[in-house]
């Protein structure tokens, strides 16, 4: 919920910026007229990601995939490894959802980046921030991603079949596992 409240603030904060910067935009530079078209854009592909990451949360909530206990004991593999897999499916599943808007908000701080760096202004504040914490997977993420490819290839196909490929409620699938 932090993130998208801070994607929120952010978002609200760059179009105030950028409304600021309209009303004067024959008087700026033209470098400050550019800089301020790319941070509306970048404020309006917060938006749009903030609405999508909404609406992928509302269908991992109605999406709980029930496990075979019986299949899962047959591969005869340890709760962490299960519990890091099914977190694995889950950021995957959750990451395809809203792959698109991430995408398009990713390239908007890129090339806002790049303009900057063009232009000889200092990287964007708030652009570290957002990018580290909301875009891109961080190390725990990529870690359990090895954990994942390191599992059988039987239990990883089951583990897809029985997840699939939409968000899913991840605290009711774990809590199907017990205390095995």
């Amino acid at each position: 919920m932090a993130v998208i409240e801070r994607l929120l603030a952010l978002t609200l904060a760059g179009v105030a910026f950028s409304i600021g910067g309209t009303a004067l935009a024959g008087e700026q530079p033209i470098r400050d007229q550019v800089v301020a078209a790319m941070q509306r854009d970048v404020a309006m592909r917060m938006a749009t990601f903030a609405e999508k990451i909404e609406t992928c949360r509302s269908e991992r909530r109605r999406n709980l995939p029930r496990l075979d206990a019986g299949a899962l004991e047959a591969f005869q593999l340890s709760r962490d490894m299960w519990v890091d897999a099914i977190g694995h499916l889950s950021f995957r599943n959750r990451d395809a959802c809203d792959r698109a808007e991430r995408l398009e908000l990713a390239y908007a701080f890129g090339a806002l980046a790049a303009v900057r760096t063009e232009y000889g202004l200092g990287p964007d504040p708030l652009a570290h921030d957002v990018l580290t914490k909301t875009i891109y997977p961080d190390a725990n993420r990529q870690e359990l991603a090895v954990h994942y490819g390191a599992m059988p290839e039987a239990a990883r196909a089951h583990l897809e079949r029985t997840l699939g490929t939409a968000p899913f409620d991840l605290g009711g699938v774990l809590s199907q596992l017990g205390h095995q």
